[in-house]
């Protein structure tokens, strides 16, 4: 990956982080405010692929801990996520650029 890609994945994930924390923050299961429900669900969508991964973690053995080894398995499986598209996506562009007239 390329060094803009990784800024743009840092930037992601830093952004999820700090909304993550705001919601957390201000109870997003309790509070009625709709910046704080925004945040929880725009966290969630930035941390997708690794919080599915730490999701069927915590179910399999049976509460993950959550101080270390939650963030650093969602920022490892976002960075391979990362890595897999960006990888698909150079592939596709030259496959495009051999096929254009």
């Amino acid at each position: 990956m390329t060094r803009r890609t990784w800024l743009v994945f840092c930037a992601v994930q830093l952004l999820g982080w700090i909304l993550f924390s705001f919601a957390k923050y201000y109870g997003a299961g309790f509070s009625q405010s709709p910046l704080v429900a925004f945040s929880w669900l725009a966290a969630i969508l930035l941390f997708l692929p690794g919080d599915l991964l730490v999701m069927a973690l915590d179910e399999t053995l049976n509460r993950v801990p959550n101080a270390l080894v939650r963030p650093l398995v969602m920022v490892a499986c976002n960075a391979v996520f990362w890595f897999a598209c960006s990888a698909v996506w150079r592939i596709w562009r030259k496959l495009r650029d051999r096929h254009q007239v």
